[in-house]
């Protein structure tokens, strides 16, 4: 779990130093060519207010997804060992961010 939450705070990291402000998706998209050590951005997407519906679901299926502002998803795997293959998200809002970061995820 240490290792995933350095992995994602690096990203952030990184992300957040890439530039300035994510206002226009130009911007945001451009995250996908940043080069990490021991990551790969797999895509990086911007994701208009109220515009995000969870893979394999309907827009009705989960309604509080409709009230986020716009963000940029970036979706990343981490490798810090030859035998891993760790997977995460960072959501970045496109405005107005408060500069906290909460990670989220399980020991699986």
């Amino acid at each position: 779990m240490k290792i995933v939450t350095a992995g994602s705070c690096v990203v952030l990291i990184a992300l957040m130093t890439h530039g300035q402000t994510l206002d226009a998706a130009a911007s945001c998209e451009s995250l996908s060519s940043m080069m990490l050590p021991n990551s790969s951005i797999t895509f990086a997407q911007r994701v208009p207010a109220g515009g995000f519906t969870p893979p394999g679901t309907g827009p009705a299926a989960v309604p509080q997804f409709s009230r986020l502002p716009a963000f940029c998803r970036v979706a990343a795997t981490l490798t810090p060992s030859s035998d891993s293959d760790i997977k995460i998200e960072v959501w970045l809002p496109a405005a107005s961010w408060n500069g906290k970061f909460q990670a989220v995820g399980n020991g699986g």
